[in-house]
């Protein structure tokens, strides 16, 4: 007995040392040695009676307390084995399995623990929670549905489905929990940035600013909600607070395409045309995506628009290039018509144009006409010629 108490008394130190370690740390080898101890000395006394299951739960327990997964599953698997406190196990084991990423082995204890408490939604959250780290979306829906039946005011659930259903382009599913949930709870700062996300995506842009704009001065935006907020603003014809918002998204933003783009846009609406192009150049510089064929043919519209078609017409090539449109290939045509003496390529993108399947029937007939009036004019030239 005089064992077993020292035992007790290791294990009530051992939890009130533990929780200064963390900030003192030079009380750590001290710690760790208690802990030791307290280990031997447990260990010791279960040897000499192995059917004491508190004991067992206790092993478990210290173990799992310093980190020692490995070991705490083992003497967990064997309470589950003999006949110990079957459900406190279960639920360290499924707790370790998650901590440990292992989802599969996650998913049977919680599992387990739906059967036992069929009522209690945190299981069924769980469940869905490993089902989506295992990357299987269709099982998480199912548990994450189920669990907000149990519980529709649980903060982890709500976010956890609302996310997935936002990943699976159900979004207004998503909408209408997440405006369920914040009429419960308006300042909730992850409710505010999910429905943001929900109402971009359903292109609801007056109510992604009004969403965003509840939570400003309480949540330090990052360049991703700036962009939003300020592409936002944008549709709804607010453009200098559009610009404010664009701007500071590129405070030390590694991928500045898009914002560079919704600029040019705002700057372009202000007739700021300099600043527009700036702005285009920068999106095409950093342009990694598959709008770079818009982001040329903007920016040849806009040296076209200045006479400059010297400037324009390696843009339309560029447009041509990455967009494929047949369209590009009239406004070369054009472009090179109108720039260079010599017509013979401007001629050859009239042919290009007129076999391509766009079907605008101004450009076909002017295209249409100007070739023959360029191969003749190329004719009478070569006769004259001679």
């Amino acid at each position: 007995m005089f064992i077993y108490r020292l035992i007790i008394l290791c294990l009530f130190l051992l939890g009130t040392f533990s929780s200064f370690a963390q900030t003192n740390q030079e009380d750590a080898p001290l710690t760790m040695g208690l802990q030791e101890e307290a280990l031997e000395l447990l260990e010791q006394e279960y040897n000499s009676d192995t059917s004491n299951y508190l004991l067992l739960e206790e092993l478990a327990q210290s173990e799992y307390s310093r980190g020692n997964f490995k070991n705490a599953k083992q003497h967990l698997h064997h309470i589950l084995n003999t006949g110990g406190d079957s459900i406190a196990a279960i639920k360290k084991l499924a707790t370790i399995y998650e901590l440990e990423e292992n989802a599969g082995r996650a998913i049977k204890y919680n599992l387990l623990l739906i059967n036992l408490y069929p009522d209690n939604g945190v299981y069924y959250r769980k469940v869905a929670q490993q089902y989506r780290t295992a990357g299987e979306p269709t099982g998480a829906l199912s548990y994450y549905n189920q669990a907000f039946e149990k519980n529709n005011v649980d903060f982890f659930t709500i976010k956890g489905l609302s996310e997935l259903l936002l990943d699976m382009d159900m979004t207004e599913q998503a909408d209408t929990i997440l405006s369920k949930a914040l009429e419960q709870d308006s300042s909730n700062i992850a409710y505010n940035l999910l429905a943001a996300r929900t109402k971009y995506k359903l292109k609801d842009y007056k109510n992604t600013y009004l969403t965003l704009h509840n939570i400003r001065g309480i949540y330090d935006f990052s360049n991703y909600y700036c962009k939003m907020m300020g592409y936002s603003l944008m549709q709804i014809d607010s453009v200098e607070k559009a610009i404010y918002w664009l701007e500071k998204s590129l405070v030390n933003e590694g991928n500045p395409e898009a914002a560079h783009y919704y600029l040019s846009e705002a700057y372009d609406t202000k007739q700021e045309d300099e600043t527009a192009i700036f702005h285009l150049k920068k999106a095409i510089k950093a342009g990694t995506s598959d709008n770079l064929a818009k982001y040329h043919r903007n920016l040849a519209k806009k040296y076209d628009e200045q006479k400059n078609l010297k400037a324009a017409i390696p843009h339309y090539e560029e447009a041509y290039k990455y967009g494929k449109d047949p369209r590009m290939l009239f406004f070369l045509a054009r472009a090179y018509d109108a720039y260079y003496e010599d017509k013979s390529v401007a001629i050859r993108y009239y042919n290009r144009y007129m076999n391509s399947d766009d079907n605008v029937e101004e450009y076909k007939s002017y295209a249409r006409d100007r070739r023959i009036f360029l191969k003749e004019m190329n004719h009478l030239s070569k006769v004259s010629n001679n």
